[in-house]
């Protein structure tokens, strides 16, 4: 079953820039589930309605069709930055997306050449989880958060500063006040990891000075 699929990214698409939404983000996970750990990514990956549904039943059989295919439309437009000492990279996840006719019930895309080495025959400093770990999660910054995690899962420690991690979720813009950004996206991801997945999490808040710099993240398995 895909549940049991292991997602591998490099820790850079792990740590990169960017913002999907829901169904944007489960699709992708879908698709990187589906490539074995030691074969080269296809031209296509496809992605049917019924995978979909059966990992994600909250998107409804009603609505999976039309949701799928939404997804995958805006994915297109979808762009990721990868950054190291170095330089800065900034590329889309995929090149090319199918529609199939109606009533075929799926979708298929091909990832964009630039992110390829980031997902295919990686040998070290990446991190793995099985897809079923993320799936019954709704929160964009929930499944963002349990990744950045479990690239520390040697240790249960994750140090990262606090303008990184508002970077890494897009929001580098939004929540100037601390408190707001605690409330709707620190706690709520925690809260969700807590009830949702096979981790137990508690965080802190450092200081420098007067202003909040860092966020330390403490996790174990349940």
């Amino acid at each position: 079953m895909l549940s049991n699929s292991v997602i591998r990214k490099d820790n850079r698409i792990i740590t990169a820039c960017y913002k999907l939404t829901l169904n944007e983000q489960r699709l992708v996970l879908i698709a990187i589930a589906k490539i074995p750990f030691d074969e080269k990514i296809p031209d296509e990956v496809e992605i049917t309605a019924q995978e979909f549904l059966a990992l994600f039943p909250d998107v409804g059989e009603k609505n999976v069709h039309n949701e799928i295919q939404d997804a995958v439309d805006r994915l297109y437009e979808r762009s990721i930055r990868i950054e190291d000492p170095i330089k800065k990279k900034k590329f889309r996840w995929i090149n090319s997306t199918t529609f199939y006719k109606k009533g075929e019930g799926r979708v298929g895309f091909s990832f964009g050449k630039e992110i390829i080495p980031y997902l295919q025959q990686l040998k070290t400093q990446f991190t793995k989880y099985r897809l079923g770990d993320i799936a019954s999660l709704k929160s964009i910054y929930s499944i963002r958060l349990f990744e950045m995690l479990m690239q520390f899962q040697g240790t249960g420690i994750a140090l990262v500063e606090l303008e990184t991690f508002k970077e890494r979720l897009g929001i580098a813009e939004k929540y100037p006040v601390f408190k707001d950004l605690r409330r709707w996206v620190i706690e709520s991801a925690v809260k969700e990891l807590n009830q949702k997945s096979h981790l137990t999490i508690t965080f802190k808040s450092i200081r420098e000075g007067r202003a909040i710099k860092k966020l330390q993240f403490f996790f174990s398995e349940k």
